[in-house]
């Protein structure tokens, strides 16, 4: 979907998206899910990278 900048959606084993990457720019967000065994969400984590001069910031919320 590159209307939105996602450039890559990858699935767990259950069919339920477990990595998401979003942007084209220097900065890029890299949302990552865990769930339970039975597909309830427990944790959704947001790295943000950020490409300058000095070189790779990387955020975690």
């Amino acid at each position: 979907m590159m209307d939105k900048q996602i450039t890559g959606i990858s699935y767990n084993f259950l069919n339920l998206p477990d990595v998401l990457n979003i942007g084209l720019d220097p900065i890029t967000s890299q949302i990552k899910t865990n769930y339970r065994a039975d597909g309830v969400k427990l944790r959704k984590e947001n790295i943000k990278t950020s490409v300058g001069i000095a070189g790779v910031m990387f955020q975690t919320c």
